[in-house]
């Protein structure tokens, strides 16, 4: 179980996040895959974020993505499995 996941948030409103688009990230680096992702604007519509959360037992059930490191600053994303 990774230390925290990401998710689309609406930009003021972090406390909610849509649970369709969690992804879990390798622990150490949220801050750096968070920063790619709004940078290249990663499935977010206007208005929305890419935010950092902390994983636990429960929300770790609901993460259905991966993000996994493939070069220094490059990342993959992997389907973990289907709902």
């Amino acid at each position: 179980m990774q230390d925290n996941f990401v998710a689309i948030a609406v930009k003021g409103k972090e406390f909610l996040y849509k649970r369709s688009s969690m992804i879990a990230v390798p622990n150490g680096r949220a801050n750096d895959v968070v920063d790619i992702l709004n940078k290249r604007k990663y499935l977010i519509k206007e208005g929305e974020i890419w935010h950092v959360y902390e994983n636990d037992s429960y929300t770790n059930m609901n993460i259905g993505k991966e993000i996994t490191q493939v070069r220094k600053n490059g990342f993959k994303i992997h389907t973990n499995y289907i709902f």
